[in-house]
């Protein structure tokens, strides 16, 4: 018979004990046996301490099962880091550029990766690679053919959200980019540089400090050429079509801080419609008068607080003055739209995939005749306006038919501060015309006497002004 050694160490050499080793003295010799299981080593024990301590179970742990789950475990752990990190910007997601069309894709890349690289690593001399990524992103927007969608690097971006802010460095010009893609002047601001140095509306600029506009990538380059530090000079070339020759001015930059909504009271002889100056005349009525030169980030606002001031006032009518603007925020004159006509749709966008999305207003009808003055530079926002008016029958145009710009674009800042201008959607009046090319014909055609054809309307001594005189004919006809 075997018997366990009863020795003073026989309890901590147990199964639940520091060591797995019982010393098993066969009859004679001693020697050293190992049990291979917890199993064997509690059958070895004395019936005593069997008593004492539970059998051990067959079950062993899954080792397989505890692998599988700290694995899971590490890469939970490794997505979760992955995702604070990206959150946080510390790497981005991919390096590629992804190309969603068709097999030529794959071969366009690599051509482009195929000049990178010649470039970047084979040309004779080092290369500014930031340099050539900003050309690139030029080039793409250039390539598009849309003269309304333009790459602005860093500088010029920050220039350009200036000039919708309210305050620039430059001349002091509202300008519009004509079919040929020059600039063409359409209007001063008060104490312009450049209407005191001679330049005329309707001015075409075709050089910069000597540069032919023509060769620079869009318009948007000539107005940064154009645009500088005050006190500095700049000398601009202009085609005049009354003189059929090249103009030169120098002209010396200035801060500007623009003002784009002017009101005033209008009397006029409630019989006659002549304009009169004693507000205490018989029969007069009083009509305002609001006009705004550009559609900024702050025109709603500022239009409000006149129209507020001229109905307070006790104004019977109102004019709106859209000559020579040409343009500026889609969700700025959709408000003030809104505002004129109270209920009805404002316009309505169309994108490429026939998406339309509808500006409808909900407002208090401003309850007074309304007459908008357009011209021939009044582009864009400006016929948004215009069109809503005139399609829900809350007022009527006078003057000349609009410019015809019937597409919205959408500005995308940037991570680095630069930026894109580009064509998003085709604008539609509410009657569902897209006027892109043709413009908006007026209700009433009038035009300004001969001489003051290059002269900014709002510049059009009072007397003279053919427009404004059948608009206020107009309101006493249509009582």
């Amino acid at each position: 018979m075997i018997e366990a050694s009863p020795d003073d160490d026989a309890e901590k050499n147990h199964p639940d004990g520091n060591t797995d080793e019982y010393r098993i003295p066969p009859d004679g010799d001693a020697m050293e046996y190992t049990p291979d299981s917890d199993k064997d080593r509690y059958l070895l024990l004395p019936d005593s301490d069997k008593d004492r301590y539970p059998p051990p179970s067959d079950n062993k742990p899954n080792t397989r099962v505890i692998l599988w789950c700290s694995v899971i475990s590490s890469l939970f752990t490794a997505a979760a880091i992955f995702v604070i990190l990206y959150v946080f910007g510390y790497f981005p997601l991919s390096q590629t550029v992804n190309f969603r069309r068709g097999n030529h894709a794959t071969a366009s890349v690599q051509k482009l990766q195929q000049v990178w690289d010649a470039l970047s690593m084979d040309f004779y001399e080092p290369v500014d690679e930031d340099r050539m990524i900003e050309y690139a992103a030029a080039a793409m927007a250039g390539s598009i053919g849309d003269i309304y969608t333009v790459y602005y690097p860093r500088e010029e971006m920050r220039r350009f959200s200036e000039i919708n802010a309210g305050i620039y460095h430059g001349i002091g010009v509202y300008v519009m980019t004509g079919e040929n893609g020059r600039l063409r002047i359409t209007g001063f601001l008060e104490g312009s540089p450049a209407e005191e140095a001679g330049a005329e509306i309707g001015d075409e600029v075709v050089t910069v400090d000597g540069i032919d506009v023509d060769s620079l990538p869009d318009s948007n380059s000539a107005i940064s050429m154009i645009k500088g530090a005050a006190g500095t000079k700049v000398a601009i070339g202009v085609f005049r079509q009354s003189l059929d020759e090249i103009v030169e001015l120098i002209i010396e930059r200035r801060e500007i801080k623009t003002e784009n909504v002017f009101s005033r009271v209008i009397y006029v002889d409630g019989q006659t419609g002549q304009i009169i100056e004693n507000a205490e005349t018989a029969g007069a009525m009083a009509v305002g008068y609001i006009y705004l030169t550009m559609f900024d980030n702050s025109a709603y606002e500022y239009f409000m607080r006149h129209f507020k001031s001229l109905k307070e006032s006790g104004i019977t009518a109102l004019i709106v003055d859209l000559r020579g603007n040409s343009g500026g925020s889609y969700d700025e004159v959709r408000k003030i739209a809104g505002n004129l006509i109270g209920k009805g749709v404002v316009v309505y966008t169309e994108d490429r995939a026939g998406h339309r999305e509808y500006s409808e207003a909900d407002e208090e009808p401003p309850g007074v005749p309304i007459r908008v003055l357009i011209d021939g530079n009044s582009a864009s926002a400006s016929e948004i306006l215009a069109g809503a008016v005139k399609d829900n029958g809350a007022g009527r145009l006078v003057g000349v038919r609009t410019f015809g710009k019937g597409l919205v674009q959408a500005v995308l800042q940037l991570k680095d501060g630069s930026g894109l201008k580009y064509t998003r959607s085709r604008y539609f009046t509410p009657s569902g015309v897209c006027i892109q090319g043709t413009g908006i014909e007026p209700d009433v055609r009038v035009e300004l006497p001969p001489q003051y054809k290059s002269t900014q309307a709002h510049g059009v001594p009072e007397a003279d002004d053919t427009q404004l005189h059948a608009a206020l004919i107009d309101i006493l006809e249509n009582r």
